[in-house]
């Protein structure tokens, strides 16, 4: 559209605030200022700026406005240009020109061809309200339902807790229930164990050869299921996080050559050469000595168990670094690669037969693999299948960090010395035929509280066999009872019996002890290890714990241990010291 000088101007439209909507028209070319957002204010001079805002106000309130003046920057200079404005449909179309009659000139001819534009511009600003309400109805929508869904996530994250806290619950009334499972299949396959090596032992000259093979078999289910009893437990234990290590100073040399010569038996049976050999000289390390012996002996008898006849398993001991590596080596039949993953998983099993029969619970590699994760260390797994006569064998490698944390002097003492029982699952037991007999024991009289029968007839056999004097009762009561009648050099106390159990008979008996000065040794015959059990043993005075039934070797280290106590006293004694517990 052209213009003269005179009719030469601006037109803008604008909201009722005066931020720029549209430029209808620029012929001062100032448009890089009046661009569509910005404020119209923004086209005149600083020194104008207050006039210019006058302006906007008196245009909202009369709805016209003729004739202002406002300085212009125009190219190069500062002009004077005259302004006009018409407040219609909530906007303000403003027109500027640089004499009066250009501007109503402008005005004039703007109105006369604006209804188009105005109308079409009020057609896009209703289309534009409308969008804008459209979007708003969908984002309130979409909030709506974002709002919804927030809601259920909320719900179900308490319903998952919920359940958390209920699988919780059952896990662990699951875990109570295999300490109680155990405490009532391990007495009788104790039991049985026992009697069919006392069977073996002092039978087998009358029985024939196939009600011995039958006693066999016997004493070997009964062995297995009883190991199956009880990694069943260590697995409850891990799985319910109760996992504890009784960290203390320990010679790990000493460690390692003490279970190679417990195994060094089952070996020599097999004709299989176990050996050892060390790199390097070791200091003491901070560890739970006897679940270290449970992974060994695992390790090495499974080693035994898969070799052949006439070949080595050798252990060894080094040092790499900050890790000390138990590696245990055999010459056996290897495990195939793609069963070496699942090795460490709870049931896991390989297609590997074992070259002497024996079964596996699939439990004994998880629990080691576990134990040894708690002290902070792992256990790898290098094995090779030997193909067209070519060499197989598997290594199991242990390493464990010297723990530089824990220093001797922090480590506490605990209440209950010792658990043979665990000892006793380390150790190999006596085979079929092979029962241990009498041995030359120093005699002791023995008090027996026990209220089960069948296993108070079974311990007082093994007592008397070691050539003891034992008493037994039925009962808490009774065993305080005769306590006052004795005097004994040992009390084994079973935990759960009538009138009043074992820890309730146990304070009874410390209480009285305070008076006379005196101390007898009193271990608890227990089925049930879990922490709040042994703690209350602990509390009760108890020196020791087993678990039951009593078996033989139990009895053999029980004593042992006692005799040995007594030598430290008497050695004590000598040098004006006192007399230790057991």
């Amino acid at each position: 559209m052209g213009a003269d000088v005179q009719n030469a101007g601006i037109a803008l439209v604008c909201d009722e605030e005066g931020t720029i909507l549209q430029v209808i028209r620029d012929d001062l070319g100032i448009a890089d200022r009046a661009a569509s957002g910005r404020s119209v204010t923004s086209i005149v001079d600083r020194g104008s700026l207050e006039k210019a805002l006058s302006f906007l106000d008196q245009l909202r309130t009369q709805g016209t406005v003729f004739d202002w003046e406002l300085n212009v920057p125009v190219a190069d200079e500062v002009a004077t240009l005259h302004f006009a404005g018409v407040a219609t449909g909530g906007q303000l179309l403003i027109f500027g020109a640089k004499t009066s009659n250009g501007v109503m000139q402008l005005y004039e001819e703007m109105m006369r061809i604006g209804n188009e534009q105005a109308n079409a511009l009020r057609a896009a600003m209703k289309e534009y309200a409308e969008l804008t309400r459209d979007q708003a109805e969908r984002d309130r929508a979409f909030y709506d339902e974002l709002s919804r869904l927030n809601n259920e996530l909320a719900n179900l994250q308490r319903e998952l807790a919920k359940k958390n806290v209920a699988l919780e619950r059952l896990n662990d009334q699951k875990n109570r229930f295999l300490g109680m499972a155990a405490h009532d299949l391990r007495t009788p396959l104790s039991a049985m164990m026992s009697y069919s090596e006392f069977l073996l032992d002092e039978a087998s000259d009358v029985l024939d050869e196939e009600h011995i093979e039958f006693l066999s078999i016997i004493h070997s289910s009964s062995q297995f299921m009883g190991q199956l009893v009880d990694e069943l437990l260590d697995v409850s234990t891990i799985e319910s996080g109760k996992l504890e290590l009784d960290r203390r100073p320990t010679d790990l040399v000493n460690l390692v050559v003490h279970n190679v010569a417990l195994n060094r038996v089952l070996a020599e049976k097999r004709d299989i050469d176990l050996s050892f050999r060390r790199d390097g000289e070791f200091a003491e390390m901070m560890v739970d000595a006897r679940k270290i012996e449970q992974v060994l002996s695992n390790l090495i008898s499974n080693a035994i168990k898969y070799s052949h006849s006439h070949t080595t398993v050798e252990v060894s001991l080094a040092r790499r670094g900050d890790d000390v590596l138990i590696a245990v080596k055999d010459q056996g039949q290897g495990i195939p690669a793609e069963e070496l993953d699942g090795l460490f998983e709870m049931f896991g099993r390989t297609s590997v037969k074992t070259t002497g029969g024996e079964k596996s619970t699939g439990l004994g590699l998880a629990i080691a693999h576990r134990i040894v994760v708690e002290h902070g260390g792992e256990i790898e797994v290098d094995s090779e299948v030997g193909t067209d006569g070519g060499r197989s064998g598997t290594t199991f490698t242990v390493s464990l960090p010297v723990d530089l944390d824990h220093p001797a002097e922090a480590v506490p003492e605990a209440g209950l010395e010792r658990d043979a029982a665990a000892e006793a699952r380390r150790e190999p037991g006596p085979s079929a035929g092979e029962g241990p007999g009498p041995t030359s024991e120093v005699p002791l009289r023995i008090l027996l509280a026990e209220d089960d029968d069948g296993n108070r007839r079974l311990a007082v056999r093994m007592i008397e066999r070691r050539g003891h004097a034992v008493v037994a009762v039925e009962d808490g009561r009774a065993a305080v009872d005769a306590w006052q009648e004795g005097p004994f050099d040992l009390i084994l106390m079973d935990m759960h019996m009538p009138e009043m159990d074992g820890a309730q008979a146990t304070a009874a008996i410390r209480e009285r002890e305070r008076v006379s000065g005196a101390r007898t040794p009193i271990v608890a015959l227990t089925a049930s290890v879990m922490e709040e059990d042994v703690e209350r043993l602990r509390a009760a005075g108890m020196d020791a714990y087993v678990l039951k039934p009593l078996q033989d070797h139990e009895l053999t280290d029980i004593v042992r241990d006692l005799l040995s106590a007594r030598m430290h006293a008497r050695s004590t004694e000598s040098d004006g010291g006192e007399l230790g517990e057991m």
